[in-house]
């Protein structure tokens, strides 16, 4: 049976999240509708990892199977030009029957967009906390995070079997004008997870939690974090990376808001 992967990019203030959902406007849900009505069949898709309401992507990556070969390029134009404001599809391409969107994946990458500043035209797409006290003081909240650790503190996961070791490959953090750009790479992503790293990096610039108190959130779990989540609206899934068999032209992942905050 013929497989595709595609590449998404949307506007999550304008969706209930990821996954389909009864009585509500999901992207996963008008994906499907959409893609059914152009291929004239059935087809469900199955994404790279879930993303809550709010939270934006970039670079969200999923495959559907499909009865027949299709025109990509065709099915491309036709579904950009049905789908909502907020939705697009960046990318179709063939890909072996044994690609999974999800289980194949090697790492996630996910960035939040902070300011110190109220942004009027990117609230939907920027955090600006009631206060940011030391910004700077992200940077060793950020190396704590990096490496193997054992995220519960962090998780709002409530299957007890789903196991909450992470490895963070990279966190760090770039300023644009008065915009924080934090980047987080993993193996995979717990849900809230980022937001709460997110939050606690916030709440230790602001003076709330010490660095030991993170290091003790990594080593016990605790509730502490959780009450320090971030909003979804700084959030995107920014691009899924798997094996050099499945390639993603550069130009379809390009950097995010960066260009936006550099002079606001």
């Amino acid at each position: 049976m013929p497989r595709y992967m595609m590449i998404i990019q949307y506007d999550g203030s304008r969706f209930a999240g990821w996954q389909i959902q009864k009585n509500a406007k999901t992207v996963a849900g008008t994906l499907n509708n959409s893609l059914s009505e152009i291929i004239v069949e059935s087809v469900v898709l199955y994404g790279s990892g879930r993303t809550d309401a709010g939270v934006h992507a970039i670079g969200q990556v999923a495959h559907f199977d499909t009865r027949k070969r299709i025109d990509t390029e065709s099915v491309l134009n036709k579904l950009n030009e049905n789908l909502p404001a907020g939705l697009n599809v960046k990318f179709i391409k063939s890909v072996e029957e044994r690609f999974h969107a999800r289980h194949h994946a090697v790492t996630r990458t996910y960035i939040y967009q902070l300011s110190k500043h109220e942004q009027v035209f990117l609230r939907s797409f920027v955090w600006t906390p009631q206060k940011l006290d030391k910004p700077e003081q992200i940077h060793n909240v950020l190396e704590l995070f990096t490496g193997f650790h054992d995220f519960a503190s962090f998780s709002a996961e409530k299957n007890k079997e789903v196991s909450t070791q992470v490895n963070i490959i990279k966190a760090d953090m770039q300023q644009w004008g008065s915009i924080y750009l934090l980047r987080f790479v993993g193996s995979h992503f717990l849900r809230s997870m980022v937001r709460r790293l997110v939050g606690t990096a916030v709440a230790v610039a602001n003076n709330v939690f010490t660095l030991d108190d993170v290091k003790q959130f990594l080593t016990e779990e605790c509730q502490e974090p959780s009450r320090h989540t971030a909003p979804p609206n700084g959030l995107f899934l920014e691009s899924v990376a798997y094996d050099t068999e499945i390639s993603i032209p550069e130009n379809i992942v390009p950097p995010i808001l960066s260009s936006l905050g550099k002079n606001l």
